[in-house]
């Protein structure tokens, strides 16, 4: 069973400033954490909103990207709230439901949160989580959580491009890759020279995706999980346990700023 809680208060909360709330409380199962926005604070005036467990970095994300990467599957959203969400609401059962969320009994050095705030009057910032006990010991997904890793790239033409998506350590599970663009009209991706998407113009995958997801945009998604079936996510591992090789390829109808984000189930050993 799930309870909302209020957590520890952010500190340096004001217009042009990082809050930081050092210390998250820790030792039960993080399936949401949601941030409550006051007075000026938007999510688009959320530029920077980045998570560190156990000394590394797991979520760095804008408050833009975030509200449309939420919009994009489907899970609740409202101007006033912003919910980073580990478990997967829109998920089939309860067991893949739980996939994601982050079980802070797995022992680390701590759970701390940099939100980044633009310019504006008067920003208020608090945070709220929705909590479970810990996962039993054994369980599948005990140690998995949802990872989502930032790459920034600069396709300086009209052509097809090679791009380097960071892909987390070895044994994860890919749930997708969230391109944020202007000029990109395909997406193809490939995993030891087998194509998980070939010619995945915008459009075709935009249909393809429609039933369970829904287009933002200025966003391009490569989504194994579309039909919100987490053993569709793809192991970046072989089955004789090497780390498979990716291939990321755009192409763009002129030259592009295009900002992504790795969607992944990993563990913090492989992370």
């Amino acid at each position: 069973m799930s309870a909302l809680h209020k957590l520890t208060p952010f500190q340096n909360v004001g217009a042009s400033l990082t809050a930081v709330n050092p210390a998250v409380p820790t030792g039960f199962v993080i399936e949401c954490l949601l941030f409550k926005l006051s007075g000026s604070l938007t999510a688009a005036l959320s530029t920077g909103i980045r998570v560190v467990w156990g000394g590394k970095k797991i979520v760095d994300i804008t408050g833009s990207h975030l509200t449309d990467i939420n919009d994009y599957y489907q899970y609740p959203s409202d101007a006033a709230y912003l919910p980073l969400w580990f478990a997967d609401p829109t998920a089939n059962n309860p067991s893949d439901y739980m996939a994601g969320a982050l079980d802070t009994s797995v022992p680390s050095s701590g759970l701390s949160i940099e939100y980044d705030m633009g310019a504006g009057a008067t920003h208020g910032l608090e945070l709220f989580g929705w909590l479970s006990a810990p996962q039993v010991q054994g369980d599948r997904t005990k140690s998995l959580f949802r990872a989502l890793i930032k790459a920034n790239h600069a396709p300086s033409a009209a052509t097809e491009h090679d791009l380097a998506i960071p892909m987390g350590g070895g044994g994860s599970l890919l749930r997708g890759i969230h391109y944020f663009h202007t000029n990109i009209t395909k997406v193809q991706v490939l995993k030891d020279n087998f194509y998980l998407i070939q010619e995945g113009a915008l459009a075709t995958l935009q249909f393809a995706q429609g039933i369970f997801r829904t287009a933002q945009a200025g966003l391009i998604s490569y989504d194994p999980i579309y039909k919100n079936d987490i053993k569709d996510a793809v192991p970046t591992l072989r089955a004789d346990g090497n780390k498979a090789t990716f291939a990321h390829k755009i192409t763009t109808s002129a030259a592009d700023t295009v900002v992504s984000y790795t969607d992944l189930l990993t563990t913090h050993a492989n992370f």
